[in-house]
């Protein structure tokens, strides 16, 4: 006798239904971005569902916002995960980590529907301010008052327009892929740079005029939390991907005050500035 095993075949909107209350879908379309019930896209057929939420085993959650789509193809309009992250803390809904355009969070077993069901109200209600073109003083009232000369004047619609704009054209997300390709001679070892470090044989420098010299410190963007060069390899030049990556990032900073991106190594002065220890190098006789 011969035992068939028979693939089930998997489909969203299984997935959908098999995922009962743990789910929700964020669809974005033309008309912008719209929460829809996992009910719902599970029975209409004409909804096209695109990839919103990523459930991984260990009970982590990842919401993707529009911007970039799974080939990394930049699209011409666009929601930037630090917006959304920005928006959420205020209501005190905990964000594990945010990317240029996807937004990690943690559930666990003990997780109620009270908690999750919260995220899912505050994104509607971030859609119901961004469909209503709301001014950031209703969306992001804390933004605003740490910043009102920035931020009073705009829309929620037009942060994330201006936001998604300085991202295409800061091209962060092609730079953090080209950066992570990118090797760097490392000339001491950690332990004798920690030395020179804690003798007083390194400097603060001005990022931008870092090029080519030996990197004292452990250098780490984030996004996408990954190190750039360790203590004691000598950084590229100008046109190196690491230092345009992290100039890049220097000057998001500075357009978008409270969004600056956390970097691991640098000191940031009063004006958004850049600065970073290097080694200093006795000059050959």
């Amino acid at each position: 006798m011969t035992n068939t095993i028979r693939t089930p075949e998997i489909s969203r909107r299984g997935i959908l239904a098999g995922l009962g209350g743990m789910s929700f879908c964020l669809a974005f379309g033309a008309d912008g971005p719209r929460l829809v019930a996992p009910a719902r896209a599970a029975a209409a057929d004409a909804i096209k569902v695109t990839p919103w939420v990523r459930i991984a085993p260990d009970g982590t959650i990842t919401i993707l916002t529009p911007g970039v789509n799974a080939q990394g193809v930049v699209s011409d309009w666009g929601i930037p995960a630090a917006i959304i992250t920005e928006f959420l803390d205020g209501r005190r809904v905990e964000i594990a980590r945010t990317g240029d355009y996807t937004v990690l969070v943690l559930f666990s077993v003990g997780t109620s529907k009270g908690k999750w069901g919260s995220l899912l109200e505050n994104l509607f209600e971030f859609k119901r301010l961004y469909d209503s073109n709301a001014l950031l003083d209703d969306a992001l009232p804390e933004l605003v008052q740490r910043f009102p000369a920035r931020y009073r004047s705009l829309t929620l619609k037009e942060l994330c327009d201006e936001m998604h704009k300085a991202m295409i054209e800061l091209d962060l997300a092609g730079l953090v892929n080209a950066a992570c390709d990118e090797d760097f001679d490392p000339v001491l070892t950690p332990a004798q740079t920690y030395q020179k470090l804690v003798r007083h044989e390194t400097e603060s420098i001005r990022f931008r005029e870092l090029a080519g010299r030996l990197a004292a410190v452990m250098l780490v963007p984030y996004p996408p939390g990954i190190p750039m060069s360790m203590p004691g390899e000598r950084l590229g030049g100008p046109e190196s991907p690491v230092i345009k990556l992290i100039l890049a990032m220097e000057e998001f900073g500075k357009r978008f005050p409270g969004f600056e991106r956390e970097v691991h190594g640098i000191e940031v002065d009063s004006e958004g500035n850049y600065w970073m220890r290097a080694v200093i190098e006795t000059p050959k006789v």
